[in-house]
């Protein structure tokens, strides 16, 4: 068709449905579908279809998605209701979603330590304390509780006598030791004399700290410990070795290797040297 002006020709394209025209890109489509599919594909166009609205920049599209619409960030898409975007997530996102609490993760292990807190477990393990009542959603958690809060504590026996199997105590480890080898919290106790003229220094290690309380908190660590407790691969486990038995828990109920499938004996295990502790509190 001719037109007698520019004028004309423009507004026979705006208002025909045969012309749906990209002013940006200057590209003409047959059809308005084509066009939409345009502004969603194309990387120079930040455009809503739901709302038939362009935007800035992304980052205003992405924002605009968040705050109007019910959006899933991972999967770049609008869903028309929250049931829809929570069906979405169960099935697209098991890894990382939580279904129950309905609520979206960073990554896998940050859903495995959600799922393993006091949203969705109990808490099943006290503190045998006198005046604790404490309570904790694992052994290792429990266990960590004595090791590095407010609670000091010794073994009555020593851990080979408790385990006398060897199952997760290192034999190697153990030849020679005191009963106090698994004594968590040592006996000595750093003074004014460890200043070396510009810092205090433990005698174990040479390690510096810039304050005596700090030296001594180190001392009180598992940093001298000897790494008695072993993953044992005769139960399919790794083989790794840990100082203290919070970290060998916490090893364990990680489930990254197989030995968790054998939870009863290696429990009452656990529980043996656990249980011969005599806290007190500080």
């Amino acid at each position: 068709r001719s037109f007698n002006s520019q004028r004309a020709l423009e507004q026979h394209e705006d208002n025909s449905s045969m012309h749906n025209i990209c002013d940006a890109c200057d590209v003409d489509f047959s059809k308005w579908s084509q066009l939409v599919q345009h502004w969603l594909q194309s990387p120079y166009h930040d455009y809503c279809e739901r709302c038939d609205e362009h935007f800035d920049s992304p980052d205003d599209l992405q924002d605009h998605f968040e705050e109007e619409h019910t959006y899933c960030d991972h999967s770049e898409r609008v869903f028309d209701s929250d049931q829809g975007l929570h069906d979405h997530r169960r099935q697209s996102h098991p890894d990382i979603y939580c279904v129950s609490c309905r609520r979206m993760f960073r990554n896998e292990n940050n859903l495995d330590h959600h799922l393993r807190s006091t949203y969705h477990r109990g808490r099943d393990y006290d503190c045998p304390g006198s005046r604790c009542n404490r309570a904790f959603v694992s052994r290792a958690a429990m266990i960590q509780h004595w090791e590095t809060g407010s609670m000091s504590f010794r073994c009555h026996s020593r851990p080979s006598a408790l385990d006398r199997c060897g199952l997760i105590t290192n034999p190697t480890r153990l030849l020679g030791s005191s009963d106090a080898h698994d004594t968590f919290v040592m006996d000595e106790w750093a003074t004014e004399l460890s200043w070396n003229g510009s810092a205090y220094e433990c005698y174990a290690c040479r390690r510096t700290f810039r304050t005596l309380n700090g030296l001594n908190s180190h001392l009180h660590s598992p940093a001298h410990l000897e790494e008695i407790y072993t993953c044992p691969y005769d139960w399919n486990g790794c083989g790794k070795e840990f100082k203290v038995l919070s970290a060998f828990c916490q090893h364990v109920e990680s489930e990254h290797c197989g030995i968790l499938r054998f939870s009863g004996r290696l429990n009452r295990v656990i529980d043996s040297i656990s249980s011969s502790r005599r806290l007190t509190m500080w």
